[in-house]
């Protein structure tokens, strides 16, 4: 029941991972401060569009690199 309206994929670095059935080529992973999991987010214009959450193997706190924190 894990995987109904989920889909496999992998990163171009090589990860791996379960996403949101919407998540398509071009769309990121983040992690969002204060959430345990990280996010499928997708760049639209000047938005940033929350997609769903994602289980991504190596996408722990530690293999996490952090490019910008947003206010």
């Amino acid at each position: 029941k894990i995987y109904v309206g989920r889909r496999f994929f992998v990163t171009k670095k090589g990860y791996f991972g379960l996403g949101p059935k919407g998540a398509t080529n071009g769309d990121q992973i983040a992690v969002i401060l204060g959430i345990d999991v990280p996010f499928i987010l997708r760049k639209r214009l000047s938005q940033l569009w929350m997609i769903g959450e994602t289980c991504a193997r190596a996408y722990g706190w530690g293999a996490i690199k952090q490019w910008e924190v947003w206010k």
